[in-house]
This record gives structure tokens, sequence and C-alpha cells, in this order.
């Protein structure tokens, strides 16, 4: 599926309305697995992905239904299998905290192996190292991954889990395997400050699980036998919402954003703010606007994880800092394949140069990925320089998120046509994006 820019750069204004978070939506609605009960998850919006999801829970032996258009129903305790399905989700992450809730449900689980041959290869040896460390055996068998947990899994002792990277992947799982393991007061340190991982604690503690966080990086869990039914709302997308703002701000526009958290952007409202753009928050509402002919600042950018500026946001807004007004810096932290979208933000003229940060050190910031061990370093700062007129392609071809957002962006300020395929990588994760910004006044059609 494609989408057509007209190449008239428009000023976005109006009203826009965030969506429930889709990585939240099939996340609750695999952690519904553990409980013994019929759990609903309400605020959800249907798309292929989230569809896949609800085979996978059947698949596994649940029985789900629609409560109305935006809720569901899973009924788990019917729910048996150890093996993941094959091919059903597309989404590494998402596989390997499925393969956790089935491994806490049952002792054992099975994944395709052939889903850990991807470009997310250093998020499996991450997982790798943590499931070694907490002693889970784990064998090739036909074409699975079979995870099997020890023996002693279960002894009424207490435990200390030391993560060997605080992120969100690793304190998600090791969560779920904690939570029913019944009389066991586990203590998990170095976990993810993320959002999501609060909401998955406050949807597991509606469930019956006991779990208390005494200090940002410490979550303390007293394992239950079994848990009750669960039943919660989705949230709103953090991301999405970011990127509406990063949106208005460089088509010079003003927008008013609902069903926003205003927690987890302030590190982007942060920046908008050096940049000269501005803001106001209003409860659940944030408001941007921008004037076109303000030059803005040039500032540098650091991410990191959360409470840090998001590797998400990083690409669109590569985009506004080429119109900035001297030399601004993009340094990422987080992501191992580096600034994956340099290429396209070059083919449209923007001016930058790559470098090496003299604080910045490989090894420690990526030591879980074989390819950086290896010396093999992709680039993980620019400088971009501005303002520069930009020319976008007249076709735009992404393989990734990163770079389907900036191919977004140069198309909302393109001054001729511009065609990006590839759509779906975008609307799968924003399913209602590209309607509400042709609502907003984006010249933007299907094609």
């Amino acid at each position: 599926m494609g989408i057509l820019f007209d190449g008239k750069k428009r000023p976005l204004r109006g009203i826009y309305h965030v969506s429930p978070a889709q990585e939240l939506s099939k996340k609750m609605m695999l952690t519904s697995l553990l409980s013994g009960k019929e759990s609903i998850v309400h605020n959800i919006v249907s798309s292929t992905s989230l569809n896949q999801v609800i085979e996978v829970v059947e698949f596994l032996g649940a029985q789900t239904h629609w409560v109305n258009n935006t809720s569901i129903a899973i009924k788990s305790d019917t729910v048996g299998s150890i093996a993941l399905p094959k091919g059903m989700l597309n989404n590494l992450p998402l596989y390997w905290f499925a393969f956790a809730v089935v491994l806490a449900k049952n002792g054992k689980a099975a994944i395709p192996f052939e889903n850990f041959i991807d470009t997310h290869g250093e998020l499996s040896q991450r997982i790798f190292t943590l499931f070694n460390d907490l002693g889970v055996e784990l064998i090739q068998e036909k074409g699975y991954l079979i995870g099997t947990l020890p023996k002693d899994w279960y002894e009424d002792r207490p435990v200390v889990m030391n993560l060997p990277y605080s992120y969100k992947e690793e304190t998600e799982v090791a969560i779920l395997l904690s939570v029913l393991r019944h009389n066991v007061h586990t203590t998990i340190r170095n976990v993810s400050n993320e959002l999501t991982i609060d909401v998955l604690i406050r949807f597991l503690s509606i469930g019956g699980a006991v779990i208390s966080r005494p200090d940002p990086h410490t979550i303390v869990i007293e394992g239950s036998e079994q848990l009750d039914a669960m039943e919660d709302s989705v949230q709103s997308d953090i991301t999405e919402a970011g990127l509406i703002a990063l949106c208005t701000a460089a088509t010079g526009g003003e927008v008013e954003i609902r069903n926003v958290e205003k927690e987890g952007l302030l590190p982007l409202m942060t920046k908008l703010d050096q940049i000269g753009i501005g803001y106001r928050f209003d409860g659940d509402i944030l408001r941007v606007w921008a004037e076109q002919n303000d030059p803005f600042n040039p500032i540098e950018i650091r991410t990191g994880l959360y409470p840090r500026f998001s590797t998400r946001w990083l690409a669109p807004i590569s985009i506004l800092l080429s119109q900035c007004n001297g030399e601004s810096r993009i340094i990422e932290t987080v992501d191992s394949r580096g600034l994956t979208f340099l290429d396209i933000l070059q083919k449209a003229g923007a001016v930058f140069s790559v470098f090496v940060p003299e604080d910045f050190d490989y090894l420690s910031d990526f030591a879980y990925d074989s390819s950086i061990l290896n010396g093999e370093y992709p680039s993980f700062a620019a400088k971009i320089f501005g303002p520069t007129k930009l020319t976008s392609p007249s076709v735009i071809d992404p393989e990734n998120t990163a770079q389907s957002l900036v191919g977004l962006f140069l198309g909302l300020m393109a001054e001729t046509p511009v065609s990006m395929s590839n759509a779906e990588i975008l609307t799968e994760e924003y399913p209602r994006m590209i309607s509400q910004l042709i609502d907003l006044g984006a010249g933007i059609k299907y094609s």
C-alpha cells in the first residue's frame, strides 16, 4: 500500500485525537492469558496486526469475543498449548513477550526459531543473556526454540534478579516470569523506567498480583498461585502524540492534540521548546503551534531510555533540525542499528556529517550486539546543518519505521508531489494517523 502527497505544503490546523497504543493493546491481551478467568481489555483499535494477536491467543487455547466495538473479552482457563504459531506475529519483541507469558503459565514454551533471524538480533541476544542468568533451559528442536523453567523455580526462597540491561523487554520478561512464582519473593533490579512497565504492573495488580516499586530501578513481586480476572483500558499512544506535535512544528501549524499523557511527552516537548516551538498542556490536551517565518534554534539531542529522549522521535525531529539556524547534533545511544534514516535525509538534500562523540563507547553501550563486538560500527551520531531547503525525492521506499517517518515528514513539507510505498509500516502501528492528518489539512491520499 502506498500514499501520495500532493506537494502543496500546508500548515496543519485543527484537533487530533490520539489513538490507544497498539503495542499496549497487544501486550495486555497476551498478559490476560496468565489469568484463569475472563479478562477484558477496553479502548482498543482494530488493525491487521492486532487481529493476528487475537488469532495467537485463540491458537494457544483461549476463547475471545468482542464486548463492543472497542472492548474484547479473553477467557484463558482453556489455554494449554506451549507452542507459539509460525508466521502470525511479524514482531520479534512481541514474540518474546508471548513466549514469556506461555513459559510463566505452563513452565515450558516453544517459539518458531525462524523469527529470530532478523534485524532485531540484538534483542534476542539480550533475552538469551537474561534466560541464561535465570537458569532457563533453551534447546533447538524441529524448527523451534524450546524454553523450560528450572526444576527449583518454585522453591520457597527469596530471589534477586539483577538485569544486565535496563531495557523494557528484559523487564517485562522478568515480571511475567515472576508473578506466578507462588510463595517466592522476587526482587528485580536495574529495571526499565518506561511508562509501559507501570501499565503492565497495574494490569497484573488488577488480577491480584502483588507488585511494588520501592524505587524507580527496583520491582518487588510476591508470587501468586493464580491470578484473577483483569479489566483495564489501554492508554493513549505517547509516541503518536509526539509525532503529531512534530508534524505541527514542521508545517508551521497549530493543532490541539487530545488524549495525551503529559509525563511521557515532556522529554520531547522540552526539546521543541528549545528549538522555538510553542506548546501548552491543559489536562490531557496538548496545544502546539509554530510560526513558519520564525528561525529555529539548533540543539543537541541524545537518545536514551525513558525518561530521556525516545529513539522513535529521532528520525522525524532530524527533519526539523535541518531547518534550524546553525549546527544541531543527534546522538543515538539505544538502537544498535544506528541512524538508519540518513540515506533518505541525504536524498532530500539535508546537509550533515557523521561523527563520533568523545564520550561514546560502542562496546559499553552495545555490548550485546555481535556486529558491534566485531567492529562493524554504523553511524550513531551526526551534525545537521541548517537551514537547508529540502527537495523531497519523488519516490520514497522505506524499509523500517524510522525511514517511513522521515518519508512522512518529507511528504508533508514537500512542494512537489511525493509517493511513498510500504505505508502499512505506519498504518499498522498508527491506524488512524493518516486519516486524521488529512482532516488537519494534509494533502494525502492512498494509492
